[in-house]
């Protein structure tokens, strides 16, 4: 049986790959240009969501889901 390290985050696979692109381009768009806070971020993540038809009730957006 191999090390466990507490330390290490384990990566799920993408739900929604389209959302994680939109939000990705934002940050590249605006990471120069103001403080992108965990609370913007989520902000901005259900504001794209919604406009990509994802409905509330499938995605937690909370702190750990940015990590």
């Amino acid at each position: 049986m191999g090390i466990i390290h507490p330390e290490q985050k384990w990566h799920r696979p993408v739900t929604f790959p389209e959302l994680e692109l939109a939000l990705k381009e934002f940050v590249l768009c605006y990471q120069h240009r103001a403080i992108l806070s965990d609370a913007i971020l989520i902000e901005k993540a259900k504001l794209l969501a919604s406009g990509l038809g994802i409905p509330e009730n499938v995605l937690q957006f909370s702190s750990g889901w940015l990590q």
